[in-house]
């Protein structure tokens, strides 16, 4: 899980790019004067995980790995207020059974206060949960199901545009060759 951060805005970048179009990605260490052997070798492990996605999207803190509550808020630079507070949520998780579970927790209004990352955190493992990542939430928490909203998105506008969504459709089913 890595956050990368251009240097061009996020409106002029997405102005450049297009669904399903080849992108170049380069990196850029900025303090070269702390890069240690072992950081070096983390950065090309990072970067050839990165470079061999498929599909990307952003998210922080890790919460679940290995079957066990691991919130990563201080090694990927977030803030304790930030764990703690209750906030609208979005998370995805993998199941003990293998499923992906997402979930969206509404919040900032009178029906619904949010969650506190430890909480769901919690809430996740009693689902099974093996390893589960909080994604961005807030006011883009947004659940869409059958060309519905199914949340109560806090921002008074509704629905916030986003610029990153996991997206599920059918699979075609594949019928077997003929011998």
């Amino acid at each position: 899980m890595w956050c990368l951060q251009p240097e061009k805005k996020k409106d002029e970048l997405l102005k450049l790019i297009y669904v399903h179009q080849k992108a170049e990605v380069s990196f850029r260490v900025g303090n070269y004067e702390n890069l240690t052997d072992e950081k070096v070798t983390t950065l090309n492990k990072a970067m050839n995980l990165f470079l061999r996605a498929e599909d990307v999207v952003g998210g922080v803190p890790q919460l679940i790995k290995d079957g066990k509550i691991d919130i990563t808020w201080e090694q990927e630079k977030s803030s304790k207020s930030f764990v703690e507070t209750r906030h609208p949520r979005t998370a995805v998780a993998k199941l003990k059974d293998g499923k992906f579970l997402m979930i969206t927790v509404d919040g900032r209004t009178e029906s619904s206060g949010g969650i506190g990352l430890q909480d769901l955190a919690e809430y996740l493992l009693g689902l099974g949960a093996t390893d589960a990542m909080n994604l961005d939430g807030g006011g883009s928490t947004t659940m869409f199901v059958g060309g519905q909203v199914v949340n109560h998105p806090s921002d008074k506008e509704g629905e916030r545009k986003v610029s990153d969504a996991i997206l599920v459709t059918p699979r075609k089913v594949q019928k077997p060759a003929r011998q």
